[in-house]
């Protein structure tokens, strides 16, 4: 595995990590291969894995030979490794890379949404972000190209809000496709607890779901 797919899969396992996600089974190395044990320590899968993350919803990711596919709770490869990328599954949906695209598959490793985006990332309230031709929008679950790729930089809705840019300033807009916040700061986050940092006159500032300035960003213990 190259050093830049070492280093996301590093931040993805870390992911899991972070948010407490576990399953029943123990994900464990042995002379530099992964498998995973149950709780009383047995080995349920063999190590035989490059690399694995911890379980999220009862699925984790493995990669062998730079491919990366599924194992399910009980330890069994559902999806076997096939993928340059793959993602947790959201929605029933898992976003994966094959010959350079991305698209998301089901459960059982059947195309949902074509593999044909230069980008894209699992699908967070709803929707998911996806680039063509370096412009970013917005897709569904059936695949239907809700919001356009029209803009130059876009984050994930959450809480029915997106922060995205048209190559000037940054703003924000409904999962309609409609601005909510006007056109006017030098870079913005998305919401986080209705909360979003902005940058407005060279200041950091947080901001609430009206656009109502809270405070400077820096000063939050």
């Amino acid at each position: 595995m190259n050093l830049s797919k070492t280093f996301s899969f590093l931040l993805l396992s870390s992911f899991f990590v972070v948010h407490g996600f576990a399953g029943k089974l123990i994900r464990f190395s042995k002379d530099g291969k992964v498998g995973y044990k149950d709780t009383l320590g047995s080995v349920i899968v063999e190590p035989t894995y490059d690399e694995g993350s911890e379980f999220l919803n009862g699925v984790a990711i493995v990669v062998k030979d730079n491919l990366q596919g599924y194992l399910d709770s009980s330890g069994l490869e559902f999806i076997p490794p096939q993928y340059e990328e793959a993602s947790p599954f959201f929605y029933g949906l898992a976003c994966v890379k094959t010959n350079g695209k991305y698209g998301f598959v089901g459960s059982k490793g059947e195309i949902l949404i074509k593999t044909m985006y230069d980008k894209a990332f699992s699908f967070s309230d709803g929707y998911a972000r996806v680039q063509m031709d370096k412009m970013w929008g917005f897709i569904n679950k059936k695949g239907f190209q809700v919001i356009s790729c029209i803009y130059v930089e876009a984050s994930d809705f959450s809480n029915g809000m997106a922060a995205v840019s048209n190559g000037v300033h940054f703003g924000y807009i409904a999962r309609n496709g409609k601005t909510i916040l006007p056109f006017e700061y030098e870079s913005a986050t998305g919401f986080t607890a209705n909360q979003a940092t902005i940058k407005k006159g060279g200041e950091m500032y947080l901001i609430d779901r009206t656009g109502k300035i809270l405070g400077k960003a820096n000063a939050r213990k």
